[in-house]
Order: structure tokens, then sequence, then C-alpha cells
């Protein structure tokens, strides 16, 4: 875990680390365009939350509507 957000109430919470977001659903993907930019306090950290996000991926050779957000 980075330590951006808590499994706890009293956990304490990095506000200098997290994923950041830089595309969205049903965008065009094209080579070297992030889709992710990772805050990390070292490395390994990055490294560890990269792979995590690679796995969550799913990419397709078509368009993909978006779907309605509830909140």
């Amino acid at each position: 875990a980075l330590g951006g957000g808590r499994v706890a109430k009293t956990d304490a919470i990095d506000p200098a680390v997290g994923v950041e977001c830089c595309c969205q659903v049903g965008d065009s993907l094209a080579e070297g365009r992030p889709l992710f930019r990772i805050h990390a306090r070292t490395q390994a950290d990055a490294e560890a939350a990269r792979e995590k996000v690679r796995a969550a991926i799913v990419s397709v050779p078509f368009p993909v509507p978006a779907r309605n957000l509830l909140l």
C-alpha cells in the first residue's frame, strides 16, 4: 500500500502518495501516453503499485462507452 488511505480510523494518511488517472474510460490510447501517474515515497512502493495498477487494466481494440457514475 502506498499509504494514501487507511484501514482503521487511527491510521495515518500520507497526502503525498496516490494514483492519478490520466485518462477516462472510452479515451483512445496512444503509445507513450500515460494512463496513470503513481506518486510514491520509494521506488519499491512505486513498482509494487505499478504492478497492481497494470493487473487492473483491460485494454480492448474497440471503443467502449463510458458508464454513468453514481455517487
